[in-house]
C-alpha cells in the first residue's frame, strides 16, 4: 500500500521484484480472515493519522496476503507465505481474526524432539464430535479420507517448521486482533440457526433493493432494459443469487467438521486440532507478540437487547464481539506470554477493531514505537486475565458497615427486572423473572406483568445497563441497589426508598450516604423528600450527603407520549418479538401501568416549542390521537386509552411534586446530555 492511495502488494506473485532488496529492514505483512480479503479486513486504515504513522516507517515493505479461507487451511496458507518470502526476511505481521492462526503457525519454534511429538500427535486425538460419530461407525471411504488428511497436514507441518529454520524468517513484532485461536463458538451446533436467520435477513432486505433501487439495478443486471421489466430482472437476478448463496452457505455448515472437506472452516471449530496444537507449541524466541481482544456491550436499549440475544443464542452467555468468543482470542501461541489490550464498548464488534480509534492506536504504537511493551494501551497478558477473570465473578462481598460511603442507586423505568411467583418472600430472584427474560417476552410474558396481575416483584437492576457503573462505584462506595417496580405509583416507590435510606443512616453512622437516580428513579427521589422531609434533611446534614440525578425528566417526557402510542423504539421492538399478542395489546398493558402515566409531560409544562396543543390527561385526548395514528406494520388506529381515573392520579402526582420546593438544592447535582 504507497501513500495515500490503496494500492496493496499482491504476495502470491511469487518473484515479485518488491520481495527483495529491503536491506534488513523489516517488511509490515496483513494476514485477512474469513472470506474476506485484505482491503475488506483493514480498508479503514489507509487514510487515519495512525496509518501515516505506519506509511512513515515501512514505506514501500507493505504487503497483503490474499489467500484462500475456506478450501485451505490455515497450514497451506502458512506454507505459501513461508515459500515466497526471501531468505533472511524480518517481518511485522498484522492479522485479523482468522489470519491470527496463520500468523500463529509462523511463529512456530524450531523443529524439535518436542515440535516433533506434537505433530505426531497432531489430529490423533479427536474431537468430542468426531468420536460420537466414529461410534457410529462411519464409512470405510470418510476414514480414509481423515487418514489421508492427517497424514498430509502433519508433513506439511514438519516442512513449515524446516522452511521457517531454513530460510531463517524472523518475525519482529506481531499484532493479533480478535483470532479463534480456540476456535468459536459460533461454528458450533448453533451455525445453522445463525446462517438461517441471516438468510432471511439477506432475503427480506432484497425485496426492498429490487423495489426501491431497481434503476441501479437494472444497469448492472438488464444492461440498459429501464422500468418494470428493469426491476423485474433485478429481482430475479437477486433471488438466484440469494438461491445459490443459500445453498454454498448451507453446504459450508453442513461439512463445517470435515477437514478434508472445508479445512479452513474446520480450523476454527472449537477444540479443533490445529488450536490445540498451538496451545501447546513452543514459539519463536524474539517474537514480540500483542493481542488485541474485544466484547460488545452496552448501547442503547435496542442495541442492547439485541447483544444480550445473540450472548444467549450463540455464545452460551459468554463475552464476544459477535463472532468469536473474547476467551478464545487468548488462546493459541499468545497463551505462553504476550501483552493484550481488552476493549469492551456499545462500537465494539469484529468489524470495527481498524476504524475503532483505541485499537487502532494501539496497533499502531505496537509495530512502531521503540518499546511498545511500555505503551500504557498495554499490559501482561497474565493481567488482563486476572482483571478479566475477577469482573467475570460479578459483584464483590459488599465491604463491612460503616466503613465507606453509602451510595443508593435507583434506575429509570423498564431498568428493574420483575418477576413473579416468588418462592421466598424474603429473596429476590427466587422466583420467575418475566422483565426483562428474552425467552418469556416472545411467548407473551408482558400479560403476566399487567397491573391487575398479582404477585410481581422487582427483582434486581438490569445489568445491561447499569451493572458496570455499580461495579466501577463498588471499588470506593458501599452500592445498595434499589430496584423497584415501576409499573406502580412512585409514592409507593418513595415510602420503600425511604425506609432503605433510614437503614442506611442507621447502619453507617459514620459514613455520607448519598443517592444516585437515573431517569425515574430521580422522580422516586423527588416523592420521598416531598413525603419524608425530616429524612432528607438527616441525610444533607452530614458531610457528603447528597442527591445526583443523571437525566432526570423533572417535567415529564414525551417519550412516554409516544411509546402510549406505539412509536417509541422500545415499545415497537416488544411488538415484533411478542408472538402472541398485537402490539395494540402490549398499549393496552402501558396504559394500564400508574407509574408510566406518571411519565407524562406535566400539565402545563411549556417547552422550547411553546405550550403544549394536547392535554394528556384528558381521556378524550387519547382517542383522539388513535383515531389518526395508523401504522404501516402494526395496524390502524393505535393508541393505549389510559383510564381517567389512572389520568387523574398522574396528574395529582405533578401537582404534589411541584407544590413546594426542594430543601437544600446546593446538595444535588443534575447530570444532562
Amino acid at each position: 500500500w504507497q501513500g495515500g492511495a490503496v494500492q496493496p502488494h499482491d504476495l502470491c506473485r511469487k518473484g515479485d521484484a518488491r520481495l527483495t532488496g529491503w536491506a534488513g529492514k523489516p517488511a509490515l505483512v496483513f494476514i485477512h480472515g474469513t472470506g474476506s480479503h485484505t482491503l475488506g479486513g483493514f480498508g479503514d486504515l489507509p487514510g487515519s493519522e495512525d496509518w501515516r504513522g505506519l506509511a512513515a516507517i515501512y514505506e514501500d515493505r507493505v504487503f497483503g496476503l490474499e489467500h484462500r479461507t475456506f478450501s485451505v487451511g490455515p497450514i497451506d496458507n502458512a506454507l505459501m507465505l513461508a515459500e515466497i518470502l526471501p531468505a533472511g526476511a524480518t517481518i511485522h505481521l498484522v492479522t485479523h481474526s482468522r489470519g491470527g492462526l496463520v500468523g500463529d503457525l509462523l511463529c512456530l519454534g524450531a523443529h524439535s524432539e518436542e515440535m516433533e511429538r506434537l505433530i505426531r500427535e497432531f489430529r490423533r486425538e479427536p474431537r468430542p464430535d468426531e468420536a460420537e460419530r466414529e461410534a457410529a461407525d462411519i464409512s470405510a471411504a470418510l476414514k480414509n479420507a481423515r487418514e489421508q488428511t492427517l497424514a498430509e497436514e502433519q508433513d506439511k507441518l514438519r516442512r513449515l517448521v524446516r522452511l521457517l529454520n531454513d530460510k531463517a524468517l524472523k518475525v519482529e513484532r506481531y499484532v493479533r486482533v480478535a483470532c479463534p485461536a480456540a476456535g468459536t463458538a459460533l461454528l458450533s451446533d448453533n451455525l445453522e440457526v445463525f446462517l438461517s436467520g441471516l438468510l432471511e435477513l439477506v432475503r427480506r432486505g432484497g425485496v426492498w433493493v429490487a423495489g426501491a433501487a431497481a434503476g441501479a439495478l437494472a444497469g448492472a443486471v438488464s444492461g440498459g432494459v429501464a422500468g418494470p421489466a428493469a426491476a423485474r430482472l433485478a429481482t430475479e437476478a437477486f433471488d438466484r443469487g440469494l438461491k445459490l448463496l443459500a445453498r454454498v452457505v448451507m453446504e459450508i455448515a453442513d461439512k463445517r467438521l470435515e477437514p478434508q472437506l472445508v479445512p479452513g472452516i474446520e480450523a476454527m471449530l472449537p477444540e479443533s486440532p490445529l488450536g490445540t496444537l498451538l496451545a501447546r507449541a513452543p514459539r519463536r524466541p524474539g517474537v514480540g507478540m500483542a493481542v488485541i481482544a474485544g466484547d460488545i456491550e452496552g448501547g442503547g436499549i435496542l442495541k442492547r437487547i439485541g447483544v444480550a440475544f445473540t450472548d444467549w443464542m450463540f455464545f452460551d452467555r459468554a463475552d464476544n464481539d459477535l463472532v468469536v468468543d473474547t476467551a478464545s482470542m487468548y488462546a493459541g501461541l499468545a497463551s505462553r506470554g504476550a501483552h493484550a489490550l481488552f476493549d469492551q464498548g456499545a462500537e465494539v464488534s469484529h468489524f470495527a477493531y481498524f476504524r475503532n480509534r483505541r485499537t487502532r492506536g494501539a496497533l499502531r504504537g505496537w509495530l512502531v514505537e521503540a518499546e511498545p511493551r511500555r505503551l500504557p494501551e498495554w499490559a501482561e497478558l497474565a493481567t488482563v486475565l486476572a482483571e478479566r477473570e475477577a469482573l467475570a465473578r460479578g459483584v464483590t462481598a459488599p465491604p463491612p458497615d460503616n466503613t465507606r460511603p453509602v451510595v443508593i442507586y435507583l434506575p429509570g423505568i423498564m431498568g428493574s427486572h420483575l418477576e413473579i411467583d416468588r418462592k421466598d418472600p424474603n429473596r429476590p430472584g427466587s422466583g420467575d423473572r418475566i422483565w426483562l427474560d428474552l425467552l418469556d417476552l416472545p411467548r407473551g410474558g408482558l400479560r403476566k406483568i399487567a397491573f391487575d396481575k398479582p404477585g410481581v416483584a422487582p427483582d434486581d437492576l438490569l445489568d445491561l445497563a447499569y451493572g458496570k457503573l455499580a461495579r466501577h462505584l463498588e471499588k470506593t462506595h458501599r452500592v445498595i441497589p434499589f430496584p423497584y417496580d415501576w409499573r406502580l405509583p412512585n409514592e409507593q416507590q418513595a415510602d420503600r426508598l425511604a425506609a432503605v435510606v433510614s437503614d442506611a443512616l442507621k447502619q453507617h453512622p459514620d459514613q455520607p450516604v448519598r443517592i444516585l437516580a437515573h431517569s425515574m428513579g430521580g422522580l422516586v427521589t423527588r416523592v420521598m423528600i416531598a413525603r419524608h422531609p425530616k429524612l432528607w434533611a438527616d441525610l444533607v446534614n452530614r458531610d457528603g450527603g447528597r442527591l445526583v440525578m443523571l437525566g432526570v425528566p423533572n417535567h415529564g417526557s414525551h417519550l412516554m407520549v409516544e411509546t402510549l402510542l406505539g412509536r417509541s423504539s422500545t415499545i415497537r421492538l416488544l411488538g415484533r418479538i411478542d408472538l402472541r399478542n398485537r402490539l395494540q395489546t402490549l398499549l393496552d398493558i402501558m396504559a394500564g401501568f400508574p407509574g408510566a402515566l406518571q411519565l407524562l409531560p406535566r400539565p402545563g409544562f411549556q417547552d422550547a416549542g411553546g405550550e403544549a396543543v394536547v392535554d394528556f390527561f384528558d381521556p378524550d385526548a387519547w382517542r383522539q390521537l388513535a383515531e389518526i395514528n395508523d401504522d404501516r406494520w402494526f395496524g390502524r388506529n393505535l393508541g393505549g386509552r389510559p383510564s381517567k381515573q389512572d389520568l387523574d392520579t398522574a396528574k395529582g402526582f405533578w401537582e404534589t411534586l411541584g407544590a413546594q420546593p426542594i430543601a437544600n438544592p446546593e446538595r444535588i447535582a443534575y447530570v444532562y446530555g
